[in-house]
């Protein structure tokens, strides 16, 4: 009998909630191109600039992901970062499906920078950074040799990215990435 009711109850519950993509302006709201999850200049230092910022659909799955906003920044001596949000729909599992389509792109991304899949490995036992709920880490070396920093920050409503290459004042490796992610974290709330 009970195994029965539980049956009954998960089809009842598969079909009545919705699981098309939310659109923006339902759930929570996309960022905005001049404010959300973004580091400001005053965070990043002297001599920064933002380079890029982009929104786009395209190829997006919008039962997970509502939009993928991008912003580059350029810094000084060639430094460069930026900072990938992936604002989550409110369907069912959006954050865990969103979460593997990432671990998926963080093990293909690690392949392409010298020791980037042995950083995961290496980086796996580090906590996420504040605010996150879970994160994956890479640093490696670009084909010039310059060194590159990933983190990639999953929370219950938005999946955020942050790639340095070169370094955050006093800052390197996963520990120049993870504060662009605190950074991002800080804009969101104010």
């Amino acid at each position: 009998m009970r195994i029965a009711v539980l049956i009954i109850t998960f089809l009842l519950t598969a079909l009545t909630v919705p699981t098309a993509g939310v659109a923006l302006g339902q759930g929570t709201p996309a960022p905005t191109a001049e404010s959300d999850y973004f580091p400001t200049l005053e965070q990043l230092g002297d001599d920064w600039i933002v380079r890029q910022t982009l929104e786009t659909k395209e190829d997006l799955d919008t039962d997970i992901f509502q939009t993928f906003v991008k912003r580059r920044y350029g810094g000084p001596g060639g430094t460069r970062a930026a900072v990938d949000v992936r604002p989550l729909t409110d369907a069912p599992g959006a954050m865990l499906r969103g979460w593997a389509l990432i671990t998926a792109e963080v093990d293909t991304l690690a392949f392409g920078y010298e020791g980037g899949y042995a950083s995961t490995r290496e980086l796996a036992s580090v906590p996420p950074p504040e605010g996150c709920l879970d994160a994956r880490r890479i640093t490696g070396a670009d084909d010039n040799g310059y060194p590159v920093a990933v983190t990639f920050c999953a929370r219950e409503d938005v999946i955020l990215t942050a790639f340095v290459s070169g370094e955050l004042p006093n800052l390197a490796g996963h520990r120049a990435s993870d504060q662009l992610i605190a950074w991002s974290l800080e804009s969101s709330s104010t």
